[in-house]
């Protein structure tokens, strides 16, 4: 298998796409899952909406969003 296919095949392992979790999603900074009615906001993040756990991780998002 080349390293395209292999990519492919993973993608939504990488963290740039939240993965849903028992309770929720999962903060695309920190890892941490997330209850989205529980979060400490949500914001851009890769093109998508994203919750995130505090706003610590927010507002590194903020601060710095992914290029």
């Amino acid at each position: 298998m080349d390293m395209r296919s292999r990519h492919d095949d993973d993608h939504s392992a990488h963290a740039h796409h939240p993965r849903p979790t028992s309770t929720g999603l999962k903060d695309p900074v920190c890892g941490m899952a997330v209850d989205p009615a529980k979060a400490a906001g949500s914001g851009e993040y890769h093109g998508t909406t994203s919750p995130f756990c505090t706003a610590t991780c927010l507002d590194k998002v903020k601060a710095d969003p992914p290029r």
